[in-house]
């Protein structure tokens, strides 16, 4: 008797879940918690400025191209670093050809 009590109580239970109806309420915008919803409202820039695609590409180029600058830059300190090193082993310390190293007199 107990189980045909449950197995009229469970069809009972699946219809009422299944007519709940669902709704949400509106976000508060006062709440610091809730924020604007929508398209591009989750980014950090407006993109529909006037000069939004230049800045965008600018952005863009020069963070591509600061990592070669900076190697570049490095590389450039590195030979003119060998190239003193290379004239002082040579005799030359002040830059004049001939300053009486192996090969010069």
């Amino acid at each position: 008797m107990l189980a045909r009590a449950v197995t009229r109580a469970v069809p009972a239970q699946r219809q009422i879940v299944a007519r709940r109806g669902f709704q949400t309420t509106r976000a508060q915008m006062s709440s610091p918690y809730h924020y604007p919803e929508g398209p591009y409202s989750n980014l950090p820039f407006n993109t529909k400025t006037r000069f939004f695609g230049l800045r965008y590409w600018g952005f863009m180029a020069t963070g591509f191209a600061l990592p070669f600058g900076i190697a570049g830059a490095s590389i450039s300190r590195f030979l003119v670093w060998g190239l003193e090193c290379m004239r002082r082993e040579a005799g030359d310390v002040d830059g004049r050809e001939g300053g009486g190293g192996v090969w010069g007199e």
